[in-house]
């Protein structure tokens, strides 16, 4: 009789630890968090920020060009409108770069804390209940994370177009002003 007590209290015991001992479901939702990551990832990464730091600067040249002392008063006004495009133009890819930076830091340590977090399930140093406020909030941070490299991605695209409309829009003033800045800046090198 004592035998069958011990064992009827061993399965107490052990039966609902057996229902921590399956985290494939869990894994799976790490595994699943991870792979999104990586994805929105390499989709952030599509963004060139060489061809950001270049028109950025197009975009700052293109601006001082506007107010040349050499352009009179009726020209200044008339390209004030373009002048304004190129200043925002460059405000934005200026911003881009810093947030790019910050968006790369933040998926780094994202990844990191996803890492942990499957780590801490493997070792049984989380319960399911704990995992998976953890993970909730990890994937509110992902949903977050995706939502800025959009919309950093929609700042990139518009502002390239932007400025290549403009560059293509104003090309004849454009060749005629850079000309007349080459000859100002040869007659002060003299």
């Amino acid at each position: 009789m004592n035998n069958f007590f011990l064992h009827i209290s061993l399965l107490i015991v052990l039966l609902p630890s057996c229902q921590e001992i399956n985290i494939n479901k869990e894994l799976k939702e790490v595994s699943t968090l991870d792979s999104i990551l990586n994805h929105e990832q390499l989709y952030l990464d599509s963004l060139n920020l060489n061809k950001v730091r270049v028109y950025a600067q197009k975009a700052k040249y293109r601006t001082v060009l506007f107010e040349d002392s050499n352009l009179s008063k009726f020209q200044k006004k008339w390209l004030e409108e373009d002048r304004q495009k190129y200043h925002q133009i460059h405000t934005n890819l200026n911003n881009l770069s810093l947030e790019f930076e910050t968006l790369k830091q933040s998926y780094k340590y994202t990844k990191s804390q996803i890492r942990a977090l499957k780590e801490d399930l493997i070792h049984r140093h989380l319960k399911k209940e704990q995992f998976m406020g953890y993970l909730k909030q990890e994937k509110i941070i992902q949903a977050d994370l995706g939502k800025n490299s959009n919309q950093l991605l929609d700042v990139y695209h518009k502002n390239i177009r932007q400025l290549d409309s403009l560059e293509f829009k104003l090309q004849g003033i454009l060749t005629q002003l850079d000309a007349i800045d080459r000859r100002h800046e040869n007659a002060t090198q003299e």
